[in-house]
């Protein structure tokens, strides 16, 4: 059984979203996805992350709407 971290890096939410590990850099950097840099790497806590995912599901769901 694969432990859950605290803790998750680019490559891990990366593979949870689905999103390549550049564009979750760039999210990191420009500090539209919260993180913390710690010695040139990027880390985020799962609870930040689904919060984050929670904000920007309802936001992406507006704007769908929004086209109609």
């Amino acid at each position: 059984m694969k432990e859950k971290r605290e803790f998750l890096n680019v490559e891990d939410v990366s593979n949870e979203l689905k999103i390549s590990q550049r564009t979750i850099r760039e999210l990191f950097r420009n500090k539209v996805m919260p993180s913390k840099k710690i010695a040139r790497r990027y880390f985020i806590t799962r609870e930040q992350l689904k919060k984050f995912i929670e904000e920007n599901k309802e936001e992406r769901s507006d704007s769908i709407n929004d086209k109609d």
